[in-house]
């Protein structure tokens, strides 16, 4: 059977979040001995093995995001959007807030300046499509 470009040759395919077997063994297995593993690759770390070390630099370092607390910005309930940017910004320059904190909070505004574009542009649409139906605007 010749290969057709762009056509699965198994289009059921594996089902999405479906582990494999060994994959699957495997955690079981480990996870009875976690602990026992965790303590003895600590110990390893202290005995100077460089792999031990950097599997556990790179667990507790670079893999571990930190579990932020929530940001007190004041006067932000009410505001416009734009204001509300305003004072991120003014938070971030006078250190009540980190820089990442501030990109954070901006990215978090940002967001919800987009719903907020595409709902009002879902009501101005059902607004035109209603007064077209009722034959108030030529289309």
């Amino acid at each position: 059977m010749a290969f057709k470009k762009g056509q699965s040759g198994n289009p059921a395919g594996r089902p999405k979040g479906l582990r494999d077997k060994r994959n699957r063994l495997l955690t079981e297995i480990l996870a009875k001995d976690a602990t026992a593993i965790a303590e003895k690759l600590a110990e390893l770390a202290k005995c100077g093995n460089l792999a031990a070390i950097s599997l556990s630099a790179d667990y507790l370092w670079s893999k571990n995001k930190t579990k932020a607390e929530p940001l007190e910005i004041p006067d932000m309930a009410g505001k416009t959007i734009a204001e509300q940017g305003m004072r991120v910004v003014e938070a971030m320059t006078t250190g009540d807030i980190t820089p990442d904190e501030a990109a954070t909070a901006m990215q978090v505004i940002t967001s919800q300046a987009r719903i907020v574009e595409v709902d009002e542009l879902a009501r101005r649409l059902a607004a035109v499509e209603l007064r077209l139906a009722a034959g108030d605007v030529e289309y």
